[in-house]
């Protein structure tokens, strides 16, 4: 499940989340849906272990849509999910 999608102002710290659950826990990977782009920290991709983006003094050039996906995990083949959300940046 994601959060719902949220008008963000510029220079805030933004935190999407991307619940999900398994045994072992799968690692999430975050990249962008809307366009190559690289994240926030530079990356094509980041990954989250506990499920969060945390996106820290937001520009308007990070507003669009972001992709959460479950990540293979020590070998282990999680069923693959994916959820969308969009970052709105005012």
């Amino acid at each position: 499940s994601t959060q719902p999608d949220r008008p963000t102002r510029k220079g805030d710290t933004v935190e999407l989340q991307c619940l999900v659950s398994g045994k072992p826990k799968p690692i999430i990977l975050w990249s962008r849906a809307d366009k190559e782009a690289p994240m926030p920290d530079g990356n094509m991709q980041t990954e989250s272990y506990d499920g969060v983006l945390r996106i820290v003094n937001v520009s308007r050039e990070m507003a669009g849509t972001y992709r959460c996906q479950t990540s293979q995990y020590n070998g282990f083949n999680v069923k693959p999910r994916e959820a969308i959300m969009e970052l709105i940046v005012l």
